[in-house]
C-alpha cells in the first residue's frame, strides 16, 4: 500500500472540494508552505467515519502567496537553482489558470494515511498535531526570514530544510495535481 499525503482547496463548509496535489511517504514542504497562514486542525473528509480531528486546513490566497514570496526570495539567492524556481512558480500559476475551480477559501491536508502505521508510539491524531505545530514553526521562520528589509544572504541556513534544497531544488517542486489517489472532485 502507498501512503500519501492529499491536498485539496476547498470552501469554508466543504461544500466544493478539489484535488490540487499528493505526495508519497511525506507531506512535501510546498504543502507546509501553502497550509502555513491561519493554519487549524480540523476533521478528516476522506476518514468521514473517525471522529477526532485529524486533517490541516488553511487560508487559500495567504498561503499561495507565501509560497510565490518564497520562491521568489530563494531566486536572489547564491546556490539555489534560480531556473527549477522560477519554473515551480510558472507551474503553480499555470496550475491555477488551468483550473480555476481549484481556487478556493482554504487549503486542506489530509495525511491520515501517512499516520495509518500500525506500530507507531502515536497516535494518528497526536501525529497530525505534531504536523500542525511543524507547519506553524516553519511558516513562521519564513515569513521573519522574508519580512527582513535586508536579510542576510545566508539567513535561510536556519530552515534545515531551505538548506537542504541548495543541494536538491526539487523538494520545492509543488506538486500540483489535478486528480488525486483519493479524488473529491465529486464533491460539491
Amino acid at each position: 500500500m502507498s501512503r500519501r499525503a492529499h491536498l485539496y482547496t476547498t470552501t469554508q463548509d466543504f461544500s466544493k472540494i478539489r484535488d490540487v496535489g499528493e505526495c508519497k511517504n511525506e507531506v512535501p514542504y510546498t504543502f507546509m508552505m501553502v497550509l502555513g497562514v491561519e493554519t487549524k486542525i480540523c476533521r478528516s473528509q476522506l476518514w468521514s467515519n473517525y471522529e477526532p480531528p485529524i486533517a490541516i486546513k488553511a487560508n487559500f490566497e495567504k498561503g499561495l502567496q507565501l509560497l510565490y514570496n518564497l520562491y521568489q526570495f530563494l531566486e536572489t539567492q547564491e546556490g539555489f537553482d534560480k531556473a527549477a524556481l522560477a519554473k515551480y512558480q510558472q507551474e503553480t500559476k499555470d496550475f491555477f489558470i488551468q483550473y480555476p475551480d481549484r481556487v478556493s477559501e482554504l487549503f486542506f491536508l489530509e495525511a491520515g494515511e501517512l499516520f495509518d502505521i500500525p506500530d507507531s508510539s502515536m497516535s494518528i491524531e497526536e501525529q497530525n498535531r505534531s504536523l500542525y505545530y511543524e507547519i506553524k514553526r516553519e511558516a513562521e521562520a519564513i515569513e521573519a526570514l522574508l519580512s527582513q528589509k535586508e536579510p542576510h544572504p545566508n539567513s535561510y541556513e536556519k530552515i534545515y530544510w531551505l538548506e537542504l534544497a541548495r543541494n536538491d531544488i526539487k523538494i520545492l517542486d509543488p506538486n500540483w495535481k489535478s486528480a488525486c489517489y483519493y479524488s473529491l472532485n465529486t464533491i460539491g
